[in-house]
């Protein structure tokens, strides 16, 4: 064998003239050295389409007579034609397996060669046919080239092209097919020879021979081999056995050729039984987390990382997974030989299992990729799960993947098969699983397969389809204790659940990924380099702006706090899966840190984040307390709930165990009680409990604000893991007292009441001009939205001195003054806001003028209420469009609408009801309001709900009303008293997400210190919502940072709190969710009393003269029409 990896020569084909003129006769003068392997993004960035690379070498073989000369590329990405001094070799389609190519009459010995690959590596423009969403392409990574080695081979013309053996648990037989090529024109005949043995020690077990034809072309040739009592492949032990085939083939004339090839295998059974993962007859908790085959090269190639490979696989053992999932393309062979040995099993998909798009060749390049993937693959014990699609709605490709089961069958019928990870098809009576030996879709989770329900997606946990089976979990983040609740309960009224997909991250560290980069010498162009650097040059250009200096001592500081905290994270998750006994296993997202987000265990560099094995160790270990504090900030004197939960993965025999559970803080123990760990004795045949409660109850603790902790720990005879959660008490009697008088506008009673009970003396905001300098607190009622003048004189006080606190985002709305009524919309899901999608189409279908309204939408579960109408008989109109991409085939949303109660619209689905998407579509319903309001509520089943417009008319067809979520969007900031009006949105915190950022302020005076805001301190307080530092005069006090997001550009901000200078006086703008929490949440309170006593160190002495350029402040901020 000789290499051919090195530096070769590289040129892009913008015009895909190169087979036309003969390019692969000679080297292009503009060719770049490039490497081999490698991608082309790494010399040319932004190149998509046709590339060509060229090679001169010298063989250092002579092939005999009888020999034949063969090119083996590694794997090319997408499609690969080669030419050999001039001379057309072969090619072939698909990235993530390797071909070989008979180049025994065009290869030179003795002299130079020239070898030219032509490689189409396409984005969405077509490129000979081909676009990247209609290839198989793992989702759209977007990488093209020579993946892996080129290497030249020299081999007998009669050859063993393939070995696949079929080691059998029961017998000990090892089955083993041989796949002889002969390439000359003649029949050869002989002996095929086999032996077995333990791979460790080379010994021979039993061998076996054959006399065998070999006919020109193809033949197959079958044997078995016996081991006596086998030792089985698993976690624990992973005893391999290596199967070598000889093969000695003569013909008449004399010719005598020989060859061998040896593999190894492992004798395991992985199925499902009654809904759990069973390994070699013994049930099996699937510990595992997904990846795919990326490293800084910019693909799967490890060059210049060469350890990379192996390193992900070692981390991953020493952490405690039992498996690795690889999603949407195949691991590297080097991993799964390392795996064979490690006692990793793998889970695995092939490069078409995510976003192939339909086409005429949808069929055949998913089915290419399956099978390479399949044929290459089926030998390593470690390969226990194929996996067929990832996250795939149904349609033409869902529908394909289906009846591909008696095609895998004939190439390997000895592993279990998963369906459709996650089930986004929502098609409840097809399993999700096909175990070893069936060819059938069998319903061994959740409840599928029962007839009559639907899988409806859970609006609080999105990614979640109500009783599949297969699911993925991504609730926002802080977890609500409903989300908790909803992930400790689920499987209670089903069978078991697969948890395929859930986990929550954090920043990454792209400041250290950058100088990883640098430090290896590599160029910061091609695109992960370039990714990672833009996020670093946002976040320093944001820290500057935001004038966060001081915080950390340098912003790579956050990083790695981030980092940290996130094992926190993983740790609630482990508590709430593990105290779930109907999970059956759960694949944790994910290993890697990447380009478009933080959410790996370690970074894309592989470096371990700080803290994280210890997490993984925890999360993981088989017999583990899974505690609970609910809430984890609470009040002194006031109940709580704790909880304590044993899981056990048939670590402890059934009996009682004597347990002690104890809370202690900086008084020492507080807290103790004396209970049993008790595990059922099972019924026969079956499996015990996987975890089993040890205590519930609610307690109170009149004890001194401080952190405290939560411990567990087993008197005797048993040693869990865990057992230790921190949590925090306030006293109410340590808030601060507030001396100044609070004028209130648009305040909810209950927040004037409970600041009157805490002594705060409050008076209400009217047209009165006042003397003296104030503070006022603004509220979000829908009262103030249309009253201008009262804008007005809150602007005049402002400009004389008082100082205002904006208590929420929604203080800023302004309500169309042509409106009848009030309007308000509000979301009925308690771990998400209202959602605002506004995209750029044209409904073909609308008047160009009614384009805005329709190419955005309002989305999510949610309720309309239009107060204040006359009591009289309107038309309603409902107006609606699908313009989100991954909903263009009917059944991909489907919701209810009720109006004052009543159901109006059943499983309405907008795509099917206008037979294609960016359409609108109408509907109209004769109203009455109720107590002056008509309320319409939205409901999903499958996605989010969705409306566009809404508009009431009267009865003599006059247009009263009218809403869309564009202009519902940009009137959300009207009253913000800015010249530059900052946008307020709502980010989405689930697995990628931001974090807040506090400095040392007055603000959070007795909060913790500057820095992250921890989730567990602040909970429900931590919102979504940020604005835009537009005004370079703003004192920023809280801002938000996602380093590593999967958005467009890896990374998002915004500020959270400000602080702004308005003539003499000033106002704060607060995005926490304060006035929702108060009394409910001590942090709440405290900022509102914080911020209080803030503003009123400004508020003081008589107010200032109204400013001569008053008015025109007033049109600078929009109070006044222009």
């Amino acid at each position: 064998m000789q290499t051919l990896s090195g530096t070769w020569k590289l040129a892009t084909d913008a015009a895909n003239v190169g087979r036309e003129e003969r390019w692969f006769e000679q080297i292009r003068a503009e060719a770049q050295d490039a490497p081999v392997p490698g991608v082309v993004q790494q010399v040319f960035p932004d190149h998509h389409g046709v590339s060509w690379y060229w090679h001169k070498f010298r063989p250092n073989m002579k092939p005999g007579r009888n020999d034949r000369c063969l090119l083996r590329f590694g794997a090319v990405q997408y499609l690969a034609e080669v030419w050999l001094n001039g001379t057309l070799v072969g090619g072939h389609e698909g990235g993530d397996v390797s071909f070989n190519l008979d180049v025994t009459r065009a290869i030179r010995s003795g002299e130079e060669n020239l070898l030219a690959v032509r490689v189409v590596h396409p984005s969405n423009t077509p490129v000979d046919g081909l676009r990247l969403c209609e290839i198989p392409s793992g989702a759209g990574r977007g990488y093209g080239g020579l993946l892996l080695p080129v290497e030249l081979l020299c081999v007998p013309a009669v050859r063993i092209d393939d070995v696949f053996v079929q080691p059998d648990v029961a017998t000990g037989d090892i089955d083993v097919t041989v796949r002889v090529v002969n390439d000359t024109e003649t029949a050869f005949r002989g002996v095929v020879s086999g032996s077995a043995g333990p791979a460790m020690t080379g010994e021979t077990a039993d061998s076996e021979d054959i006399k065998a034809e070999f006919p020109k072309g193809h033949s197959t040739h079958q044997f078995t081999l016996t081991i006596s009592e086998p030792r089985l492949w698993s976690p624990e032990t992973p005893h391999l056995y290596g199967v070598r085939v000889d093969l000695e083939a003569d013909n008449n004339k004399g010719a005598t050729l020989r060859h061998e090839k040896s593999v190894r295998c492992g004798f395991r059974d992985f199925r499902v039984i009654d809904g759990y993962f069973h390994l070699n007859g013994k049930r099996i908790f699937l510990r595992s987390m997904h990846t795919a085959a990326w490293f800084p090269s910019g693909g799967p190639t490890p060059e210049p990382t060469p350890s990379f490979p192996r390193r992900d696989m070692i981390l991953a053992k020493a952490c405690g997974f039992n498996t690795v999932r690889f999603i949407s393309g195949a691991a590297l062979t080097e991993q799964l030989d390392l795996c064979d040995e490690l006692g990793l099993m793998i889970y695995e998909e092939p490069l078409a299992a995510w976003n192939l798009a339909d086409s005429p060749h949808m069929a055949e390049r998913y089915d290419l990729s399956l099978r390479e993937m399949i044929l290459r693959d089926r030998n390593h014990p470690c390969v226990t799960i194929w996996g067929l699609l990832n996250e795939m709605p149904d349609g033409p490709t869902y529908r394909h993947a289906k009846q591909v089961l008696p095609m895998i069958r004939s190439l390997d019928n000895t592993r279990l098969v998963l369906l459709n990870c996650g089930r986004f098809a929502h098609d409840p009576m097809v399993g999700s699983a096909s175990n070893p030996g069936s060819d059938q879709w069998e319903c061994v989770w959740g409840l599928e397969g029962t007839e009559g329900i639907t899988l409806e997606s859970d609006p609080a946990i999105p990614g979640y389809n109500k009783g599949a089976g297969d699911v993925h979990m991504y609730p926002k983040v802080p977890q609500s204790p409903e989300v908790n609740a909803t992930m400790r309960t689920v499987g209670r009224d089903s069978k078991p659940i697969f948890l395929s997909e859930y986990g929550i991250g954090s920043m990454c560290n792209a400041i250290r990924e950058v100088r990883n980069y640098e430090q290896a010498g590599m160029s910061p162009d091609p695109g992960f380099a370039a990714a990672f650097r833009k996020m670093e040059q946002n976040l320093l250009a944001d820290w500057k702006c935001f004038g966060m200096d001081g915080v950390y001592p340098f912003p790579e500081d956050l990083l790695r706090d981030s980092q940290r905290r996130h094992c926190r994270q993983r740790l609630v998750g482990f508590d709430v899966i593990r105290s779930n006994p109907n999970y059956c296993g759960f694949s944790l997202t994910s290993m890697l840190d990447s380009p478009v987000g933080g959410e790996g265990t370690w970074t894309f560099w592989r470096e371990l984040k700080p803290g994280i094995v210890d997490a993984l160790n925890d999360g993981w270990a088989p017999l583990r307390w899974c505690l609970f504090v609910e809430p984890s900030h609470v009040y002194a004197g006031r109940k709580f709930k704790i909880e304590a939960v044993l899981a056990n993965e048939d670590v402890l025999k059934p009996s009682d165990y004597p347990v002690t559970l104890r809370i202690a803080g900086k008084p020492g123990i507080v807290w103790e009680k004396k209970v049993t760990a008790h595990i059922p004795a099972p019924a026969k045949g079956q499996n015990g409990p996987l975890a089993v409660s040890v205590y519930c109850g609610e307690i109170k603790l009149n004890v001194p604000a401080g952190e405290y902790e939560f411990a567990a720990s087993m008197d005797r005879n048993g040693a869990p893991a865990g057992g230790r959660l921190k949590f925090y008490v306030t006293d109410q009697k340590c808030f601060p007292k507030v001396d100044s008088t609070v004028t209130l506008f648009g305040m909810d009673k209950r927040i004037e009441k409970w600041l009157t009970a805490r002594g705060v003396r409050c008076k209400p905001f009217t047209g009165k001009a006042s003397s003296r300098r104030e503070v006022i607190l603004v509220g979000a009622q829908a009262n103030i939205r249309k009253d201008a003048a009262a804008w007005r004189q809150l602007a005049e006080r402002m400009a004389r001195g008082s100082t205002v606190v904006f208590t929420s985002p929604d203080s800023f709305r302004r309500a169309p003054a042509s409106n009848l009524g009030d309007f308000d919309v509000v979301s009925d899901n308690p771990a998400a806001v209202v959602g605002y999608s506004l995209r750029d189409f044209a409904a073909a279908n609308v008047a160009p003028e009614e384009h805005a309204s329709f190419n955005a939408e309002f989305y999510g579960r949610f309720t309309m209420t239009l107060s204040g109408l006359p009591n009289r008989t309107y038309r309603l109109e409902l107006g609606m469009c699908e313009g989100w991409d991954f909903c263009t085939q009917p059944g991909m949303r489907v919701f209810d609408v009720y109006i004052n109660g009543r159901m109006v619209l059943e499983k309405f689905d907008i795509v099917k009801e206008i037979g294609k998407p960016m359409l609108a579509v109408f509907r109209d319903f004769t109203v009455r309001p109720a107590k002056g309001k008509i309320t319409i509520k939205f409901v999903n089943h499958v996605n989010a709900a969705s409306v566009s417009r809404i508009r009431l008319f009267d009865e003599k067809g006059n247009m009263v009303f009218h809403v869309d979520a564009r202009t519902h969007k940009a009137n959300g900031a009207v009253w913000l008293p800015l010249e530059q009006k900052a946008e307020f949105s709502d980010f989405d915190d689930w697995l990628y997400h931001k974090e807040c950022v506090a400095k040392d302020h007055p603000v959070f005076a007795g909060l913790p210190e500057k820095g992250i805001m921890d989730w567990d301190y602040y909970g429900p307080v931590i919102s979504r919502t940020l604005f835009e530092k537009k005004d370079g005069a703003a004192d920023v006090i809280a801002a938000a940072f996602a380093v590593g997001y999967c958005n467009a550009t890896g990374y998002g901000s915004g500020v959270m709190m400000a602080e702004y200078p308005f003539g003499k006086g000033r106002f704060i703008v607060n995005t926490f969710n304060v006035l929702e929490n108060i009394d409910q949440h001590p942090a709440a309170d405290r900022l509102l009393l914080n911020m209080i006593n803030h503003a009123a160190t400004f508020a003081k002495g008589p107010a200032a003269p109204l400013p001569e350029d008053f008015e025109a402040t007033l049109k600078r901020i929009g109070y006044v029409e222009t």
